[in-house]
């Protein structure tokens, strides 16, 4: 290291002192072993701690490389925390000619962050190193890894990029590898000229793996010949085409071929030029062509430029079809040879080859495969130039969609003059939206002499959708053309003409056609002009006719029938009453119509800018079965306006119709309709006619006179949160005197009724009859004034069905028609006097039960028999309000006592708001109450639920100025008593509300037994406490319960009464107690009023832990095992402190079961809940032991970046007074800690425990176990236990550790045996073992000191292997049957990750499906890796007795599927590549063959050497397929090479080659086997 350093020094001195780097001429090599060639090279340090440097630190080979240290050359390391750019690069002179630049590398680094990139830039270009990990390059700004290969070549630099990269998308970072790789990379100087060879070393400061870069062995040499840069191909015909490419200078001319790419080409075919231009004619068309051409030097020919292209295609004849299913371009998304696209998203249309057997085409298994969106989608297939005009032809093809409906797009057919300008496309026929194979035909009579290229187009829709298209065919037109474009025109009020368009000259017709739906056919012969007139309609309808017609050419020449549906309206006409009266019933109509496409009516958006409208709907009809609905529209701000046809309405008429709601509720109370006359279809200008409210879900029938007469329109405009239906508009004449309508309760009192009505018109007498078949009897009573009337002297709490009859009296002579109705109310509840009731009284009991004692309660909730209760939903806080209100229901389930409760229902989003008010109660003054009722949740099934009652009291059972009285908070899911006391209550009437706002979810919510008394005057104490706690005493305190000055106290533990006193203090104090005790204490406390003890006491368990002392006997230990744990148990040690854990928080510390047991069955978890609780720690400090002591303890996380902490708290309730005093890393697997508990200066009082955050990095837990503290031990723990591979025999295995006992070791070796063996050493031998065995042990070492033994025994669990005996006895095979599932983890084969993205490595697969011929269950399996990622499988040592005479062979399934052709496995021997087996059974590989199938194939290779040798597998994947291998072996093939024929020293020596899987000898130009013969050059 001495004389790198010198040199070092040297070299920077003699730069120093203005020696400038010459420039070095090529062909130049370099191992870094001469210190005056090492000098011309220039190390651009700048500032940077990382720098490169010359020296032995790193050499591949030899004493020195070159490479990048932060110590000044003395290790080959970087400081990853410093920002760096370094470079390292020489000036040579290059010709515009291609070199080769090779050199071995290594470098670790980080990703794509910490790597090296080599460079070959203008001498001109300024190299300083920076503190920074981007640096300006001459013109190119900004330089680091992402400087893309575009920008470089802008700039004029090469970029070197490695055959091997650790990243696809950059391959020219060289990193992520600590062991050395060779490169030779090929490189273009484009002028002559001054280079700099630059290796750039950048890093970003932030983390990254050791070693950074390092090279050895660098070469540069320049080709025989250089390669061509480009190939240009031109001027392509249907037979020929141009080459063309730039000059290269010093050649004697170049070669070339033009061959069909399904060929192969040989040197023999290659024509000469001189030229760089040249033109090929005779090619076939619509076929692929490859050009290869090289440049031809004194020295030889360069290497072949490729480029392929393909011929145009001739024009087609006719007939042509296409099914897609024949011979398609290279590559994915492709169309048909001779066919064109316009493309949406660069790939639609494209011919979709189904090798999954979808059945998705409609003939073979290839289709035409259209995909649109729903904005700029449009897309067109051109079909192949024809030797014919499209006008003389007709297509046809089948097509289906995959989704029907009316917003998908539509197939067009068209023509183009010029397949790549859209605008030239001329549509022809559109075909409708269809998912099952249709054929279409179109004529293409009609299109444009000038446009010639047929196209399908397929159109935006309003949904993305997707079309298949099969079987095109292309066929001259028939003799006699259908007719085209049939639709409907000329419509008037009683009639419609049938037009078409004549195929071509066509000039006569046959028609038939039908009512839709009916037989009744007509046929008729039309002549001259393409129309047919249907006379007789009838105005303001609709109609539909099927309808056929084929062109007549004469003499029978008939064309093909076209036909079609065609539905259209007749104009509007005003609508004539018949008898003065005329209805409308929607029964001509169909569901689901909306009036904007119902002839004459109309729907329009009135107020506001509603989207819906009005339709015709089927089911609850007034009469027959269909009405006109306006769906909810949630919003009673905004409206919607029915107009009906115009009508022409006599004079004296009036207006009625039937309407009512689709859902009546609190929310749909407002809906309204408003009704109008106009004699336009607008609300501008007309006349307010009434309106409709109150609508229930029966219809109701209403009426308005009319004041205009003559041609108007009726127009209804609806104001609706719910639905609403009309039916049954009638225009009628108005009788002289009107009845009432809406007849209906105005309001129920405890001991009276009143009637109302709507009078018909402007009417102030009526007569009222009113009859309930058992005590209510009146006849003909006459009511003047207001339309009210009122039934006296009912009972209350009483419902009654009343049969109301009222008649308006217009005179004395003029009766209306009677309106009659039955109507059903009930009385209003009397509430009970309890004014003069006693102290302790109970007032209510209600357990909801079928017999109850005042009431009988059934299922549901009856509001009749139960008026007393109130028991209603008054809002809702959630978005939406119930379609019904939810209120409290009896259920026959789920009871506290008996066999029924009260339920309110669970909701989905609603959040109703529900109070239920008990029965009234009128109370004297200084009346105090007690409520008490049971209630639960149900199980919760979708998170927690919010769920309370509130208590409130009111003089009326109303929110409306009620006094809280107090809440359950939040309610769990089991039954629970509240009690709420004492409630004052109000002189005079009171009501107890239950207030829920039941939140969003998916639960009940249960109420029972529910009860009121008065209070008694001497009554339970409340608010019972245990206070005061120190280690051996605890205060029993309470509040009175009312004016009570003396109690008896009982206090009992288990069967031992404690205390048994009278005490005229609220409180009593404990003692004596233990420390650090966890007490269960059953307590008493009964008032004492005039010497009685009271009837009701306070009665329950109260459980408390005393303070804990410090521990003071030594050793003491904590296992954990006699704690309490489970589902739902929270529990740690006595004494232990973990800071506010366990409170629904972010942290829980808490005892569990197996998963955190070292030993035994329990153990303590540390535990962060939440993913985002980035500052959140969780703490388990110890009983307070002493400093100077020595921790123990095991533990292990369930993620290995997260560490714990050992420290102290100076403060023991605050966690910001934490001391660190060590950390350990984060390991899955159980981990044993020794430290001594120190503490900083002047801390007296440490709290010694542990700390786990998960440092800012997600949720996590960490699990401790077999705490112990003790004196420090009189003899140090042995330390790092581990096995020393290098001294393992074939015999023995040897473990070592490191220590200082001098009194020896005691090594116990725990596993399928146990030895126990004494050493003086810190290492053991364990011998009788077996080769290449591996064991596992837990090896245990005690030490042993004159001082006395080690309080602990060290332990590790340790793997031991025995050496690995080289192979030597032929056969070997391995058919992995006896494998272990999973990664190869052999003995004596190494399975190893050795660059890129994946971390798969080889691995032993078990299925049935992939046997050879199904012989065996178990392959070897090389899974697919995200990509480009090279893995290694090295097999075991092997010693081969023969050169030549031995084979390597191995089974390799190949796929058809494989697209990839650069993945496969390469064979290695020793430093010998013997084959590149692709994974693409296609694709020709190294000495390895195309194949025709997926298929398992079996290769054999030569072994070139003799001597030991390893044989490997190395795998590259390429995000493609998993790879699969079996049945390995090697064996003698049978051949023993003889001598070589003499070498001629004076020649060069000989040289090794492999062919086809076969090793040969070069020698003086022949070739010769192994055998030592002759064989024809290869």
């Amino acid at each position: 290291m001495r004389r790198n350093k010198l040199f070092l020094l040297l070299s920077a001195g003699l730069l120093a002192f203005g020696m400038s780097a010459q420039t070095t001429a090529v062909p130049y090599s370099t191992g870094f072993e001469d210190a005056t060639d090492n000098a011309q090279w220039q190390l651009s340090e700048g500032n940077t701690v990382n720098r490169w440097y010359i020296g032995s630190a790193a050499p591949k080979d030899g004493t020195n490389a070159l490479y990048i240290s932060n110590d000044n050359g003395e290790h080959n390391a970087y400081s990853n925390r410093d920002y760096t750019t370094a470079f390292a690069y020489r000036t040579f002179q290059f010709d515009a000619w291609d070199y080769i630049v090779s050199f071995d590398w290594k470098a670790t680094g980080e990703s794509k962050f910490d790597l090296m990139q080599v460079l070959v830039l203008p001498a001109d270009v300024s190299l300083a190193g920076a503190n920074s990990n981007r640096v300006d390059l001459g013109t190119l700004s900004n330089f680091d890894v992402n400087t893309t290969a575009d920008k470089m070549a802008q700039a004029g630099y090469i970029r070197l990029q490695s055959t091997n990269p650790s990243k696809a998308a950059y391959p020219w970072m060289f990193n992520q590898t600590a062991s050395w790789q060779s490169e030779s990379v090929e490189i273009s100087i484009p002028t002559k000229g001054d280079y700099n060879l630059v290796f750039v070393w950048q890093n970003d400061g932030s983390s990254g793996d050791n070693p950074p870069a390092a090279v050895d062995n660098l070469s540069i040499s320049r080709k025989a010949c250089a390669n061509l840069q480009d190939l240009n191909i031109t001027g392509i015909t249907a037979s020929s085409a141009t080459l063309s490419w730039a000059a290269l200078e010093d050649v004697v001319g170049y070669d070339y071929i033009v061959a069909p790419a399904t060929g192969t080409i040989t040197d023999a075919q290659a024509q000469r030029t001189a030229a760089t231009s040249v033109s090929i004619s005779r090619l076939t068309a619509n076929t692929t062509y490859i050009a290869y051409v090289r440049a031809v030097c004194e020295a030889g020919p360069g290497v072949w430029k490729q480029a392929s292209f393909h011929t145009d295609c001739e024009a087609l004849p006719i007939p042509y079809t296409e099914n897609f299913d024949g011979s398609l371009p290279d590559g994915n998304y492709v169309m048909p040879y001779c066919w064109h696209r316009i493309a949406y998203n660069g790939k639609y249309p494209y011919v979709f080859v189904d090798d999954n057997n979808m059945n998705l085409a409609h003939s073979g298994s290839n289709f035409l495969y259209f995909y649109g969106g729903t904005t700029n989608s449009v897309q067109y297939a051109v079909l192949p130039s024809c030797v014919e005009k499209a006008n003389r032809l007709m297509l046809s093809f089948y097509y289906k969609n995959k989704d029907a409906g009316p917003n998908y797009g539509k197939v067009i057919v068209g023509v183009m003059s010029d397949y790549t300008d859209v605008s030239t496309f001329v549509p022809l026929d559109t075909f409708p939206v269809t998912t099952v194979y249709t054929q279409t035909k179109t004529y293409l009579s009609n299109a444009p002499d000038t446009h010639n290229y047929i196209a399908i187009r397929y159109d935006d829709g309003e949904r993305d959708g997707y079309v298949y298209i099969d079987d095109v065919e292309l066929r001259y037109l028939p003799t006699c053309i259908p007719p085209q474009n049939l639709h409907i025109g000329n419509i008037t009020t009683t009639s419609a003409d049938l037009l078409w368009q004549a195929g071509k000259e066509e000039t006569a017709w046959l028609v038939r056609y039908a009512v839709s739906g009916s037989t009744d056919t007509l046929t008729t012969r039309v002549s001259d002009t393409p129309a047919l007139t249907v006379s007789g309609l009838t105005h303001s309808s609709l109609y539909s006719y099927w309808v056929s017609i084929q062109a007549d050419c004469g003499d029978g020449d008939l064309s093909d029938a076209v036909e079609t549906t065609l539905s259209f309206a007749t104009e509007c006409a005003p609508f004539q009453t018949k008898n003065d009266s005329i209805l409308f019933n929607f029964e001509p109509y169909s569901t689901g119509q909306s009036f904007e496409d119902i002839p004459c009516w109309d729907t329009f958006k009135g107020t506001g800018n509603s989207s819906y409208r009005w339709k015709v709907q089927s089911g609850t009809a007034h009469s027959g079965s269909m009405y006109a609905l306006i769906s909810n529209q949630n919003d009673t701000t905004s409206s919607v306006v029915l107009v009906t046809p115009q009508i022409e309405i006599p004079d004296g008429s009036e207006l009625s119709f039937y309407s009512r709601s689709g859902y009546p509720n609190s929310s749909t109370r407002h809906d309204r309709l408003v009704v109008y006359v106009n004699n336009q279809p607008a609300l501008e200008g007309a006349t307010r006619l009434g309106e409709v409210r109150n609508l229930t879900n029966t219809y109701r029938f209403t009426r308005f006179s009319l004041p205009v007469r003559g041609k108007q329109y009726i127009l209804i405009e609806a104001y609706n949160y719910g639905s609403i239906y009309v039916d049954d508009i009638l225009i009628s004449p108005e009788p002289a005197c009107l009845p009432p309508t809406n007849l209906r309760v105005y309001a129920a009192n405890a001991h009276s009724a009143t009637l109302t009505w709507t009078p018909g018109k402007n009417e102030t007498q009526w007569l009222v009859s009113v009859d309930d078949h058992k005590d209510i009897y009146i006849e003909d009573e006459v009511v003047e004034g207001t339309p009210f009337y009122t039934i006296e002297d009912l009972p209350s709490s009483t419902q009654d069905t009343v049969y109301v009859k009222v008649q308006s009296m217009c005179d004395e002579s003029s009766l209306s028609e009677t309106a009659e109705e039955t109507l059903v109310f009930t009385t209003a509840c009397e509430p009970a006097d309890y004014a003069a009731a006693q102290a302790g009284d109970t007032l209510l009991v209600c357990g909801f039960e079928v017999s109850g004692e005042d009431e009988s309660f059934v299922s549901g909730w009856d509001s009749v028999a139960h008026n007393c209760w109130t028991n209603r939903q008054i809002g809702y806080a959630g978005y939406y309000a119930p379609v019904s209100p939810i209120i409290w229901q009896v259920k026959i389930s789920g009871a506290h006592t008996g066999e029924q409760s009260l339920v309110l229902p669970p909701n989905s989003s609603y959040q109703p708001i529900t109070i239920l008010a008990l029965p009234g109660m009128v109370l004297a003054e200084g009346a105090e109450l007690e409520l008490s009722f049971w209630s639960k949740k149900g199980q919760t099934y979708y998170g927690k639920t919010l769920d309370s009652i509130e208590v409130y009291l009111n003089s009326a059972p109303s929110m409306a100025g009620a006094t809280r009285i107090g809440t359950t908070g939040l309610i769990g899911e089991t039954y629970t008593k509240y009690t709420f006391d004492p409630i004052s209550a109000r002189a005079g009437l009171n009501y107890l509300i239950l207030r829920c706002e039941h939140p969003s979810g998916y639960t009940d919510l249960y109420l029972d037994d529910i009860a009121v008394r008065l209070l008694p005057d001497c009554r339970k104490v409340r608010n019972v406490e245990i206070a005061g706690i120190t280690p051996h005493t605890a205060t029993l305190q309470w509040t009175p319960g009312n004016r009570e000055t003396a109690w008896q106290v009982v206090v009992a533990d288990g069967t031992d009464t404690l205390l048994n006193t009278r005490t005229e203090q609220p409180l009593i104090t404990l003692q004596p107690l233990q420390s650090g005790t966890k007490y269960t204490l059953d307590i008493t406390v009964k008032a004492v009023c005039d010497n009685v003890e009271a009837a009701e006491f306070y009665h329950a368990a109260h459980t408390f832990q005393t303070e804990c002392e410090p521990i003071a006997d030594y050793p003491w230990s904590e296992t954990f095992e006699t704690v309490p744990s489970g589902d739902d148990i929270f529990e740690v040690p006595v004494c232990w402190n973990i800071l506010g854990a366990n409170q629904g928080g972010n942290t829980s510390v808490y005892v569990t079961g197996s998963i955190a047991a070292h030993e035994g069955t329990k153990g303590l978890t540390l535990k962060i809940n939440d993913t985002y609780a980035y500052d959140a720690a969780a703490f388990a400090i110890l009983p307070q032991v002493t400093a100077g002591n020595e921790l123990v303890f095991w533990y292990k996380s369930n993620y290995v970046n997260k560490p714990i902490e050992v420290g102290y708290l100076t403060d023991p309730a605050d966690s910001t007074t934490w001391h660190r005093i060590a950390e350990y890393g984060g390991t899955t697997t159980w981990t044993r800690v020794i430290l001594t508990l120190t503490c900083a200066e002047g801390v007296t009082q440490p709290y010694y425990g542990f700390r786990y955050a998960p440092n800012y990095t997600y949720s996590g837990q960490v699990y401790i176990d077999d705490v112990t503290v003790h004196a420090p031990s009189p003899c140090p723990l042995p330390a790092n236990i581990h096995t020393v591979d290098s001294l393992a025999t074939q015999q023995s295995a040897t473990v070592a550790w490191s220590g200082s006992a001098d009194n020896g070791y005691t090594v116990t070796f725990c596993g399928a045996d146990t030895v126990t063996l004494q050493t003086p050493d810190t290492f053991c031998v364990l011998d009788g073992l077996q080769p290449a065995t591996r064991y596992a042990y837990t090896v245990k070492v005690q030490a042993h000191c004159s001082a006395g033994d080690a309080f602990d025994v060290q332990s590790e669990q340790l793997m031991l292997s025995t050496a690995c005996a080289t192979v030597s006895e032929f056969p070997w095979e391995v058919d992995f049957e006896n494998f272990t599932i999973g990664n190869v983890n052999q003995p004596c084969w190494l399975n190893e990750h050795v660059s890129g993205y994946g971390t798969y490595l080889f691995s032993v697969y078990q299925s049935s499906s992939w046997g050879i011929n199904g012989n065996t269950t178990r392959v070897l399996k090389l899974t697919d890796q995200r990509g480009t990622t090279y893995t290694r499988l090295v097999l075991p040592e092997m010693n081969i007795p023969v050169a030549g005479g031995y084979d390597f062979g191995l089974s390799v399934w190949r796929r058809a599927m494989s697209y990839i052709p650069a993945e496969g496995v390469y064979i290695l021997a020793g430093t010998d590549t013997l084959a590149f087996i692709p994974h693409n059974c296609s694709t020709v590989g190294t000495n390895i063959p195309a194949e025709t199938e997926s298929n398992w194939y079996t290769y054999t290779f030569t072994l070139p050497n003799s001597g030991v040798q390893h044989i490997a597998l190395l795998g590259r994947n390429e995000n493609g397929n998993d790879i699969y291998m079996d049945n390995l072996f090697v064996r003698s093939n049978g051949k023993v090479p003889t001598s070589l024929p003499a070498t001629d020293t004076s020649n060069a020596a000989a040289r090794k080659i492999i062919r086809n899987g076969q090793v040969y000898i070069l020698h003086r130009g022949k070739t010769y086997n192994l055998l030592g013969e002759q064989v024809k050059n290869k």
